[in-house]
């Protein structure tokens, strides 16, 4: 669990901002676990998403903002992989990365 993700999410959720966990994994059954953890800890208001690989979030993240009529210049991605940060920046969406510390 990540101090910095649960108040950024508290963030969202005062100003009324739709969250959605997009997450690669190449087995459906780890989706379940995800879920349970999402669910478990960030709050069960979080939709989660499986794509079967790290290069397909792209594509999630292009159809959740047409679901919810958005432009993906409105969108911000969050994520701990780097190259997902510049990949999704290089196409407009705004996208922070969270480097995650285990002490």
């Amino acid at each position: 669990m990540s101090e910095s993700i649960l108040k950024l999410i508290s963030t969202l959720r005062k100003n009324d901002v739709k969250i959605y966990c997009v997450s690669g994994m190449k087995f459906s059954f780890h989706l379940k676990a995800k879920e349970y953890f999402v669910h478990k800890y960030y709050g069960d208001d979080i939709e989660v998403i499986s794509t079967r690989n790290q290069e397909l979030k792209i594509d999630a993240v292009k159809l959740i903002s047409k679901v919810n009529n958005c432009n993906l210049n409105e969108v911000l991605f969050v994520d701990d992989i780097e190259e997902n940060i510049i990949n999704f920046n290089d196409i407009g969406i705004n996208a922070l990365f969270l480097m995650m510390l285990i002490h």
